[in-house]
């Protein structure tokens, strides 16, 4: 009651009183906006410390630091997102007659990249997966499958972002969905990395830009439309699932 008490009251507050100045996060003060959606993760702190006390927080800030693991993990944090958003392009440029020139050398002349992935490290990963993957899942796990947490996690995952609301039924669902798969892939990984949150963020981060990665690496293609994204997704989770489907249902404390 704690977590969703401040992860989601502390966001959807600010989103509430912005609506009505008749305003948005994003034409409302910056800061506003970024220190609310951050209380998702000071939610997983303040929870975690009031169940476990500093104890609990020692071992957070322990998986939030884990970076030894496997390299084939750290390949599936960093290239898994961005590999979608380049599937979906490959895939409607293949649809559409038109596909290459591959060129991703063309992101290191992208200066304004940098200031992507900084933005998107603070807006999002830092300031959810604390919560997430930090707090949440852990305790999912102990009464749930790894699949039945994960899509229990990406169905709240999903209605935190408020904003959404606003949007049609078929945005809603889409994205809704994608939460899902998005969190059943982020459950594998945190299944085999020990329950790194470091590798939660950096996966989380690298997902932001995916669709300027994408653009600039195929600058010839047309730009495919987001349901296609979510589509390749969702497949992605549900070839996963087909493969770890022993693992993915069977209860962890089984």
């Amino acid at each position: 009651m704690i977590f969703f008490g401040i992860a989601f009251g502390v966001p959807w507050g600010t989103w509430i009183v912005l609506k009505a100045r008749h305003s948005s996060f994003v034409q409302g003060p910056p800061l506003a906006w970024m220190v609310a959606a951050a209380f998702c993760s000071v939610a997983g702190v303040v929870a975690t410390y009031v169940e476990t006390g500093i104890s609990g927080v020692k071992d957070l800030v322990r998986r939030c630091m884990l970076y030894r693991v496997s390299g084939v993990w750290w390949l599936y944090a960093l290239l898994l997102t961005p590999g979608v958003h380049l599937l979906a392009t490959i895939i409607y440029g293949a649809m559409h007659g038109r596909v290459g020139p591959f060129r991703p050398l063309e992101l290191f002349h992208q200066w304004w990249l940098f200031y992507v992935f900084a933005f998107g490290l603070l807006q999002g990963p830092l300031a959810e997966e604390i919560g997430w993957r930090g707090f949440l899942l852990p305790r999912l796990l102990r009464k749930h499958s790894p699949l039945s947490a994960s899509v229990i996690l990406g169905v709240i995952w999903a209605a935190w972002h408020i904003n959404m609301f606003s949007s049609p039924a078929s945005t809603l669902a889409l994205f809704t969905a994608s939460a899902v798969a998005l969190s059943i892939l982020m459950t594998v990984m945190f299944l085999r990395t020990r329950g790194s949150v470091l590798l939660a963020i950096v996966m989380h981060w690298t997902g932001m830009p995916g669709k300027d990665i994408a653009r600039i690496s195929f600058p010839s293609a047309a730009e495919p439309p987001d349901w296609l994204r979510a589509v390749v997704l969702i497949a992605l989770s549900l070839i996963v699932i087909a493969i770890g489907r022993k693992q993915l249902t069977v209860p962890r404390t089984a």
